[in-house]
């Protein structure tokens, strides 16, 4: 699985994820929660930056699939695609999970590479970086519930996704995913 349809799905499912939201509460009040809050504890190091990706997961490989000439305009129209409201694309393009890899000195041409032993924590981290997410946000408890049911499937389909590209079979648990 190249990078750069890596970072298509984790935006996805956080697109997803936002509609469902802001369908649940509304686009207004959910536009009031991102402006009001910070990322979760889990997502930052002992000194405060974000947590690098592990470079060590991918790989630069040859290959006769034809990539796209430019793999961030690739990834911008996958974006657009999405329809969102303008602040909501922004949030897109600020989630942590995504930012920690466009921040980094991963190329988006590289692959996932699928021998290695902790591939299937690319499919869990997202899923596990959202749940802290919803816990982190300032609403009812009784909201944090439903809203985390509402998105629960978004990021198994995700999990499901990646294990599939890479060649895992998702059906057979690796590890389970505690969402």
């Amino acid at each position: 699985m190249l990078l750069a349809d890596y970072l298509i799905l984790i935006l996805q499912s956080y697109s997803h994820t936002l509609k469902q939201i802001a369908f649940y509460i509304g686009e207004d009040q959910l536009v009031f929660l991102l402006e009001n809050q910070s990322a979760p504890e889990y997502f930052f190091d002992v000194q405060g930056g974000y947590l690098t990706p592990h470079p060590y997961r991918i790989k630069k490989q040859e290959t006769t699939k034809r990539l796209p000439s430019n793999l961030y305009a690739y990834l911008e129209s996958s974006v657009h695609e999405m329809k969102l409201q303008p602040q909501l694309e922004f949030y897109i393009w600020a989630y942590p999970p995504y930012r920690t890899w466009i921040e980094s000195e991963s190329d988006l041409s590289f692959w996932i590479n699928p021998s290695h032993p902790e591939v299937e924590k690319l499919a869990n981290e997202p899923a596990f970086y959202n749940k802290r997410w919803i816990e982190s946000l300032d609403c009812q408890n009784d909201v944090k519930i439903r809203i985390e049911h509402l998105t629960k499937n978004v990021w198994l389909k995700f999990r499901t996704e990646v294990l599939k590209s890479i060649g895992k079979n998702p059906f057979i648990a690796l590890s389970p995913l505690k969402i």
